[in-house]
């Protein structure tokens, strides 16, 4: 019989992990990640809690503190299993959303991927009665059978195959912050690793819970740290970052050296919501996202979301002389010919359309809102414009 101490010190620890993981839950917020980013990180904390749950309940039968039959303790064991395969399936489709998987949103791929699951359960009812994964001793022990090993394959293929992805992206990234997004996703490898070679020397310790717990709370941490300055959606510059760098251009700006301020609005992104889901609506912004990081790359520009559908850049008017002598009409018609072929690459279905403004700045007397003012009475004219050539989109 396992020592009261202990089990008293088990059950407490994986309370206290149960405790922080629901204030995780109440302080996840959607400034944080986009819908379905939010809507897989709360699934994984959820399928987490019902592990510790189940957990617990194993622990208190092993102590004997209660003695089901046999057919429920072999239930409980393989909840226990299952759960921590479903969380590791949930890191799986938050993590790649988060990398940026073209494939996570498609029902068909969710349910190939979530097949070894599915397998995994089969399997584990079938060694009930053949006992080829596990069985339960009279004394409610956990033993492991031939083809256990086959269980640990599926649940750590799902994270494996996230911490690969993640270096193949930090690898190709160019962006400092994309890049420390995409090595915390490979602490959720790194930290159950560590514990499961604690487990190899020291058997009976719960080392399972405060595993998957350091990888929430890191990844949890991370998403914090980057909502500062980052947009959790898009991947640019937030507003108030955004501001910081409109004031210190102003500041700093001289007649010889002016930049220009541009703004673009989304045409009718109200009826993509509407009309499509908000998952279509966030689909959207990052598209535009990816396309404004795609053309100021080339300009060395500054590139920011404002807010809801609008998005800005700044962009001092010598990095477009050096760039082939452009000017800020050619700037915008170089952004519209990314759009377009983003729009087709995409194979979007409606009109997906956006209006630019924009204006000069060249003394350090302007106020950030009089460059706003200025540069909205343009984006205005254009969004007329484009609401007069088609009223729920206008032309791409």
């Amino acid at each position: 019989m396992l020592d009261f101490k202990y089990v008293f010190s088990y059950v407490a620890v994986e309370f206290f992990f149960m405790v922080f993981s629901v204030s995780i839950l109440d302080k996840l917020t959607h400034d944080i990640g986009s819908q379905s980013e939010i809507k897989f990180f709360k699934r994984l904390v959820y399928a987490y809690l019902l592990y510790l749950f189940s957990d617990i309940i194993w622990i208190l039968i092993q102590f004997k503190v209660f003695s089901p039959p046999r057919m429920v303790k072999n239930f409980v064991m393989i909840l226990n299993i299952m759960f921590v395969a479903v969380t590791s399936y949930f890191w799986f489709c938050f993590a790649e959303i988060k990398l940026k998987n073209r494939f996570i949103t498609s029902l068909r791929f969710n349910l190939i991927v979530f097949s070894p699951v599915l397998l995994l359960l089969v399997l584990y009812l079938v060694s009930i009665k053949t006992g080829i994964f596990f069985s339960i001793s009279d004394n409610a022990g956990f033993e492991t059978g031939p083809c256990y090993w086959i269980s640990v394959v599926i649940i750590s293929m799902y994270p494996t195959f996230v911490a690969l992805h993640a270096f193949y992206r930090i690898r190709k990234e160019k962006s400092t912050i994309n890049k420390k997004e995409y090595a915390t996703l490979i602490l959720f490898v790194f930290f159950p690793l560590i514990c499961a070679v604690i487990n190899n020397f020291i058997s009976s310790t719960p080392v399972v819970a405060p595993a998957i717990f350091s990888s929430i709370f890191f990844v949890f941490i991370t998403l914090q740290e980057l909502k500062i300055y980052n947009d959790a959606l898009t991947g640019l510059n937030n507003r108030r970052r955004a501001e910081q760098y409109i004031i210190e251009s102003i500041n700093s700006v001289v007649p010889e050296r002016p930049f220009y301020f541009f703004i673009l609005d989304i045409n009718s992104f109200k009826y993509i919501n509407d009309t499509f889901g908000h998952a279509e609506g966030d689909r959207a912004l990052r598209l535009v996202a990816d396309i404004l990081k795609k053309v100021c790359m080339n300009y060395q520009s500054f590139t920011a979301r404002w807010g809801g559908d609008e998005f800005i850049v700044i962009v001092y008017k010598s990095n477009l002389h050096d760039t082939k002598d452009l000017t800020p009409e050619d700037f915008i018609k170089d952004i519209y010919e990314n759009w377009e072929t983003a729009v087709k690459a995409e194979n979007i279905k409606y009109k997906f359309s956006a209006s630019i403004g924009y204006t000069k700045c060249a003394s350090a007397d302007t106020t950030m809102t009089q460059l706003i003012t200025e540069a909205d009475k343009i984006l205005y004219k254009n969004k007329q414009l484009a609401h007069k050539k088609e009223p729920n989109g206008g032309a791409r």
